[in-house]
């Protein structure tokens, strides 16, 4: 009786709620895994409710927000990891990242007035597209270090485009926006905002969050766009000064986080200082290339020109357990396997007496009867 009372009340508090936002109806995305909403009075589909219906949903009962709060506070409980390199240097400096912005309520402004390829001279090949390399003629493996032009401000640049309104399901991210130099703003045909972890899921295996093709295999200097044979979380940060203060090391933690937990969830962070690099774990793999444009050739809090390229995720602190467990796995594994052959040839040796002995019962058997 207790099982069906509380059945009872669910029922009656999603009654309750399918009541208070209509005409909306809510309905539940399996690729996306959230749900969405759609209007048949005026055929809008929508992921986030308008704000006079979310007004209506402060009516709901408080024992089904507190039972929502305990939920994600066991969530959040969960996805902690202690003993990161984040939680010993920063402590609680990183609970206050967070929110993202509603991106939905406002259109992406304009980063720059015009296209900031205008500013150079046409070289003979930069209309050349090589569709089976994926790339322009005059594009080189390693570019001039020179300092970046613009920067993305996710607060000020996020916003709904055209990907949002008409192509919600196929569109990728906007390169030029992680950059900070888009034109088109609210008609570009690419996201404008930080990538969710959802959204980061539904990408393709094959392409990168800019849509770009990934590769069989690396390249031999960690940068480009990628291997899809291996999921690389890590990024490799290098050519940042060091802070001077009482407690540098710590100081440095503080502004790597700051500076690119903006872009993703970050995991940790494992600094070198005497080689003025660090590696930074992200969430997933779509934030790490989303961060690796969006900081490359930009600065920290000096002056300095950063050289983000991809790195190994073996270079985490706690990589070195996980290969010993699989060491130690494969080992075992092969263990089992040299019994298991030994088993079988000794087998093989018993069989033909046991065969002939066999046979020789069935034969009598058969006499017999």
């Amino acid at each position: 009786a207790e099982y069906m009372g509380n059945n009872q009340e669910k029922m009656s508090t999603a009654e309750e709620i399918a009541r208070l936002i209509l005409p909306w109806k809510a309905f539940f995305d399996d690729r996306y895994q959230r749900n969405y909403y759609y209007n048949p009075e005026t055929n809008e589909t929508t992921w986030e409710l308008p704000k006079d219906v979310l007004a209506r949903l402060k009516v709901v009962p408080k024992d089904v927000e507190d039972e929502d709060e305990e939920r994600s506070e066991d969530n959040d409980d969960e996805k902690k990891q202690p003993g990161t390199n984040m939680e010993k240097f920063l402590g609680e400096t990183i609970k206050e990242g967070g929110s993202r912005g509603e991106y939905m309520s406002r259109p992406a402004r304009k980063q720059v007035e015009r296209s900031l390829a205008t500013e150079f001279s046409y070289r003979q090949g930069d209309e050349e597209y090589n569709i089976w390399y994926d790339k322009f003629l005059t594009d080189k493996k390693e570019k001039d270090r020179e300092a970046a032009l613009t920067r993305c401000d996710p607060e000020k640049d996020s916003g709904y485009t055209k990907a949002d309104l008409m192509e919600k399901y196929s569109a990728y991210f906007c390169l030029h926006f992680a950059r900070g130099c888009c034109c088109e703003g609210a008609n570009c045909r690419f996201y404008h905002h930080l990538p969710s972890k959802e959204e980061c899921d539904g990408i393709d295996q094959v392409k990168d969050i800019f849509g770009r093709t990934r590769f069989a295999s690396s390249r031999e200097d960690n940068g480009g766009i990628g291997s899809f044979m291996k999921e690389t979380r890590t990024l490799h940060v290098a050519d940042f000064r060091m802070p001077s203060g009482n407690d540098p090391l710590r100081q440095m933690y503080e502004i790597l986080w700051r500076h690119f937990s903006a872009w993703g969830d970050i995991e940790d962070i494992h600094l070198f200082p005497n080689r003025g690099a660090a590696y930074i774990k992200f969430a997933h793999r779509c934030m790490a290339e989303f961060a690796k444009e969006a900081m490359m050739h930009q600065g920290l809090d000096s002056s300095e020109i950063l050289t983000v390229k991809w790195g190994d995720d073996s270079a985490m602190p706690d990589a070195g357990e996980k290969e010993a467990r699989e060491v130690e796995a494969k080992i075992e594994e092969k263990l089992q396997e040299g019994r298991r052959r030994k088993r079988v040839k000794r087998e093989a040796k018993i069989r033909p007496e046991a065969e002939y002995f066999k046979h020789k019962a069935m034969y009598l058997s058969l006499i017999h009867i």
